[in-house]
């Protein structure tokens, strides 16, 4: 899975967050920050939206890792930063599982 489909998982699954709730959805772009650009998309919703792009993607986001907002300073992260995050994710799972599938072969 590359970033291109993380990206569009993720904004079909802001999209459906916001026809479900009844709210209109913006034009969403790897600029648009949805914690600040879409409304009434609250940290109470982000853990929900996670869940989801973890089923639409397979990718599992350990549950102290936050996609929209950075840990340490607080900033609210745009869509293209929410990708870098989950590329980190994806890339280090892989790592671990061809850790694994050595230790196997050896």
């Amino acid at each position: 899975m590359d970033s291109v489909e993380i990206k569009q998982n993720l904004c079909a699954v802001i999209a459906e967050i916001q026809e479900t709730s009844g709210y209109e959805c913006p034009p969403l772009t790897g600029a648009t920050i949805p914690g600040r650009d879409v409304k009434e998309f609250k940290s109470e919703i982000w853990p929900y939206a996670i869940s989801m792009l973890e089923d639409k993607t397979g990718v599992v986001v350990p549950e102290d890792e936050n996609l929209f907002c950075d840990s340490k300073t607080k900033v609210l992260l745009s869509i293209d930063e929410c990708v870098e995050k989950v590329m980190v994710i994806l890339q280090k799972g892989e790592k671990r599982k061809a850790e694994v599938e050595g230790a196997v072969h050896e």
